[in-house]
């Protein structure tokens, strides 16, 4: 009987060290996702679909802006350098002007909280953001390229849906939402 009793304590001593290098990792995690996104920022060509990500969401929140002001989005236009354009007509100029950087700030942190989410529901949010791709592509692309990057867009939305172990859709959306978020704050005024 004393000997179940020193296997359990043997066992949960290395449960415990195993839980400690877990919880390092959990700990500091944040802090490594960000060090790959500023490393990552830095490369050109792997950091461009990083900042058509960041420009979508910074456009679209314009778009969203003016359509909840009652206006309406004339067309919104991605560019291979990273910068962007939505055209709109009416609505309130302040709120929509203002929800480019804002609306990029809170898309990127609710990427980044929702990773933490259960598989089911980052995968639909996942989903829904194809479908918010698909519904730029159709009614406010007007040109082939931002027709081609909103596309580009999707299939890493697309990604993180096929992932089969969470772990992996988490680091992803947790990237996706710390690099929007890092995006947003260097973006050029």
């Amino acid at each position: 009987m004393s000997s179940n009793s020193q296997n359990t304590s043997s066992g949960s001593s290395q449960g415990s060290s195993q839980g400690k290098s877990a919880s390092f990792w959990q700990k500091y995690q944040l802090y490594f996702l960000l060090v790959a996104a500023i490393i990552i920022r830095q490369i050109p060509i792997v950091s461009i679909p990083l900042n058509w990500l960041e420009t979508y969401f910074h456009e679209i929140s314009h778009g969203i802006a003016a359509l909840l002001t009652g206006g309406e989005i004339i067309r919104i236009q991605l560019f291979p350098n990273g910068s962007g354009l939505c055209t709109s007509r009416g609505g309130i100029n302040f709120i929509i002007s203002f929800f480019g950087y804002g609306g990029a700030t809170l898309w990127g942190w609710l990427i980044f909280k929702l990773a933490n989410s259960h598989q089911r529901t980052a995968q639909v949010f996942s989903g829904l953001m194809i479908v918010l791709l698909l519904a730029s592509i159709i009614f406010w692309a007007r040109d082939l390229l931002t027709m081609v990057i909103l596309a580009s867009l999707a299939v890493m939305f697309v990604m993180t849906i096929k992932m089969r172990r969470l772990y992996y859709l988490q680091l992803l959306l947790k990237f996706f939402g710390l690099s929007i978020l890092l995006n947003s704050l260097f973006s050029p005024t």
